[in-house]
This record gives C-alpha cells, structure tokens and sequence, in this order.
C-alpha cells in the first residue's frame, strides 16, 4: 500500500509538471507583450505583474506612477494586476485623440478583476462596465436625471440634510470641541445619496454606527482586499475563482446587503407607482421605474445606436441595480473627499477662507437655503472648488478605454484590448503645465486664466462621452454645503490639524489618511 501511495504521488508530479511548465511559458508570453512591441515600462514579475511596485512599495501608487513617467516617459506599458496589460498615457494630444477625436475606437472600458457576467449583480449592469450600444442607452436613459431641471427639484432635499448637518456643527461649536469634519461629511453625503437618488430614509448623520454608513465605508475600506488582488492576479482561472469569490469576498457579502436593500427600494417604489402615489418623486430611482417601462417603445427622441436604429430608453432590472449601487457608492465617497479636502485648505489658507465668505455675504446675505440656480452665481467658490479638486482630484487616475482595435495613435500602435489609462495626479501636478503645483491657488480657475488650461491637463471627472455622469450632482452638493456652513461658521486649524495632509487610497480615490480636524467658530 505504501508502495502503491509513493507510485502515484510520482505519476501525479509526472502529469503535473508539464502543465507548470506550459502556465509559466504561457505567462511569460503575457508578459513580453509590451517588450515585444519596444514600448518602455517596468519589469513584470512572474505572478504580480507590476503590482506590488504600485500598490505594496510603500508610497502612494500616484507617486509611483509619477516615478514611472520621469523614467520611461509619457507613454509607456504596464502589468496592473497578473497578465492585464495598460497603457499609461500622459501625452495631451494622445489623449485628447483617445478620450474624444477617436473615441468610437476607445468606447468600453476595460475590467481589471473579471469578464462582467462573472461580476456580482451589484456591478454587472452599471454604466462603467456597460459596453457599446447597452452603455450607449443606459447612459442617454440615466443622462436627463442630472439636468439643471432635475438639479433644481433636488436642491430642497440636499438643504434638508445639510440642516441637519449644520444643527450638529453647532452643538460642536458650542462645546468648543475639535471635530473630524471629513467624518460629518460622509454622513452627509450619504444621508444625501438615500435622500436625492434613492428617496430612502436613513439617518447616517446623526448615528455613526447606522448599517447603511457602515457597510458603505466598509466596502471602501476593503477595496483593495486580498480576494480582488487573486482575481486580477490569475484571471486565466476566473471561471473557478469568481464563483469561489462571490461567495466567500467579505466585500461582495457587505455588497449583497446592500444590494439587497435598493432591490427592496425599487420593488416598494414600482408598488406605489402602479398604485399611482408616486409620480411626483425627483429621483433616480423613479426615472429609472419610468424608463423600465418602455423596453417595447423606442420613438425618433430615444436616439440612434452604432447602426443607426432607434435607441430605445429603458434599463433591466440588472441595470436598475446595477447604476444604483455604482451611484451610491460614487457619490458617497468622492463627494466626501472633495469635501473634506477643500475644508482643509479653506481651514489652511484663512484669506481664502475669508474672501470666500465675503462673497458669500454679498450673494446670500438674507438667504437660508440656496437652490442650484443661486449656487451658480459663487464664482469665487467655484475656483476654489475647482483648484481643490485639482490638487486632490476624485481618483488618482482612471483606466478608461480598451482599444476595440489595434490602432495608430498619433504614432503609437496600440493594439486590440490594450487598456489606457489616465495618470489623473501627475497631469494636474505637472510643473511643466502647472505653476507652483502643490500650491493652492485658486486664481488659477478665474474667468481669465481658465481659457489657458489645457483640458487634458484637468480632468477631475473625466473626459469625452464617457466622463462623470453625476458631476453637476456632485458640485451642487459641494456648493450648497459651504455656502451655508462658512456663511453661518469660521473652519480654523487646531491642534489636531495636520500641517500637510496624509493620504491613503483605498480604490482609485485618496482619502484624508486621519480624518479632517478643524476648529468650528460662530461667525
């Protein structure tokens, strides 16, 4: 027996090496395939790619990614995870013909971790992962949801949470208490998110430990987990280690919760609305429930897809769920970050700070609550907003396209399925566009200097047809928010304040590393 034992241990090394051998030449391949086309790059590893250089070095991957620049130039090619090959573009005109001038060569975006039907349901129909015509027709169906008109009816919701957070602030400056501001903000923005799009009562503001809060930052705090890091690794053995994944990820679990939750949302709001008690909502959700209804409609309005045929406006109960969660999750996070990172600088900065008040003053003197029509009028606000995000944009870079074929661009062959991706950070802290780049200068977005800025050099929230659906959404939030926080209180450093900011980055977004502490004062 132990003879038997030893013999077919030996037959199954036998069998077994040579399939080892042919993985490894196999993934060898993979990794000559920038080499192979002479285009410059960092040294894959065997089984990270270039991985653990970007995310494990110990400096943050947008620095490293400006390391890779100053060594291999404007474009050059990388393994972000295993096999999956990118090409980092820095070149403005490259990625002026990418982003717009060629974009029906660059439409779809590239999945890092799996093919989309082995995504979980909360991901798989939402507009970053959406290809060709279904992206084309979710993204002009979900579009009219953040038009001026649409920004309006929600302004009246987004001034009811910002009371609520305004009554915390002053219980915070009456006990003259030092508060992490950056945490009050992501209460409110997704107090605000249930409120706008998902017309769900939640209180994340006033109960920190509030299940919705929770299992969002959760997720965002686990991003980078080690399931998600096996995915990208060995995406040749998906079609085992999804299934495994999707059941086991303590992400996808926290994911399902909430899945779970819209999917409740939604069924409760097609009730009403086939009751007819709910046609008057100004929400996501009940334009995506009025446009689910027309998947046998189609009119001239709808539009035209590749082939020049009726684009009809409807979404899947997938894409329901799909666009929801992508929704919250974008809102609440970056939205935060914009937040928390502007108060910081006005708290730095007091001049700043203080001429933005007195235009506060002059433009909203005798006025509580502020709708998105008066919000555009803060011109001064709006360059601070916008150097803010410049020096703490969204995400750190995006990978925005796949090439759908093997193309010439500007010179560079970029061949089908090389996935492109936008070094966000660097562009908008280039010395050679950006003068004094780490200073924050607002005047930089003034109605004289703007016309200069290269567009490519910008891009908070993207570029091209593909850019950030929920921008205007985004900024009005941002907008009210200080409008009505500065005209009523002072942001001061204290002695928790971090003379420069600490960063971490839990997904493609940087989040203050220890919060945002300020001292709040009655004006």
């Amino acid at each position: 027996m132990e003879m038997l034992g030893s013999s077919s241990t030996i037959w199954t090394f036998i069998f077994a090496l040579p399939l080892v051998l042919l993985w490894i030449v196999y993934r060898k391949s993979k990794f000559r395939y920038f080499s192979d086309l002479g285009v410059p790059g960092p040294t894959p590893s065997l089984f990270n790619g270039n991985y653990d250089e970007l995310m494990s070095s110990g400096k943050g991957s947008w620095l490293v990614v400006t390391d890779w620049i100053k060594k291999y130039g404007p474009v050059f090619g990388y393994y972000r995870g295993g096999p999956s090959r990118i090409l980092m573009v820095a070149d403005h005109e490259m990625l002026k013909t990418i982003l717009i001038k060629d974009f029906a060569h660059f439409s779809d975006r590239t999945i890092m971790t799996s093919s989309r039907k082995r995504l979980p349901v909360s991901f798989r129909g939402n507009l970053t992962v959406l290809t060709g015509d279904d992206w084309k027709r979710v993204r002009s169906t979900l579009s009219p949801t953040f038009t001026a008109k649409k920004m309006k009816m929600m302004s009246p919701k987004i001034n009811n949470m910002i009371d609520i957070l305004l009554s915390i602030v002053e219980e915070k400056c009456a006990a003259n208490e030092v508060t992490d501001i950056y945490g009050l903000f992501q209460g409110l923005t997704l107090d605000v998110i249930g409120s706008c799009a998902f017309a769900m009562e939640v209180n994340c503001q006033r109960n920190p430990k509030d299940i919705f809060l929770e299992n969002t930052r959760a997720l965002f705090r686990n991003a980078n987990n080690l399931f998600i890091r096996i995915i990208q690794m060995f995406p040749e053995f998906n079609f085992l280690i999804g299934p495994i994944m999707l059941l086991v990820a303590p992400n996808f679990k926290r994911g399902r919760i909430l899945t779970s939750n819209l999917r409740q949302t939604i069924e409760l709001r097609r009730a009403q609305m086939q009751a007819g008690s709910a046609t008057n909502h100004a929400d996501m959700i009940q334009l995506m429930l009025e446009a689910s209804e027309n998947k046998e409609g189609g009119t001239a309005e709808d539009g035209k897809n590749g082939h020049g045929e009726v684009q009809k406006k409807y979404l899947t109960e997938e894409e329901m769920i799909g666009n929801s969660f992508v929704f919250l999750l974008a809102g609440f996070e970056t939205t935060a970050n914009c937040l928390g990172f502007t108060a910081y600088l006005l708290a730095k900065y007091p001049e700043i700070q203080q001429r933005l008040y007195e235009e506060i003053v002059e433009l909203f003197g005798h006025t509580e609550k502020v709708d998105y029509e008066q919000a555009q009028k803060a011109a001064y606000l709006e360059m601070v907003i916008e150097e803010s995000l410049r020096l703490f944009p969204p995400v750190t870079s995006f990978v925005t396209r796949v090439a759908s074929e093997t193309v010439n661009v500007n010179g560079q062959i970029v061949p089908e399925g090389t996935g492109i991706e936008v070094p966000v950070w660097y562009l908008q802290h280039d010395p050679a566009v950006w003068d004094q780049p780490y200073e924050f200068v607002p005047e930089r977005f003034s109605e004289e200097n703007k016309p200069s800025i290269n567009p490519m050099s910008y891009m908070p929230f993207g570029a091209g047809p593909r850019n950030c659906i929920g921008m205007r959404f985004a900024l009005l939030e941002v907008k009210i928010a200080f409008i009505r926080i500065l005209k009523r209180y002072r942001l001061d450093t204290c002695e928790m304040s971090e003379p420069e900011i600490q960063l971490q980055q839990s997904t493609a977004t940087i989040n203050p590393r220890n919060g945002v502490f300020v001292r709040l004062s009655r004006r």
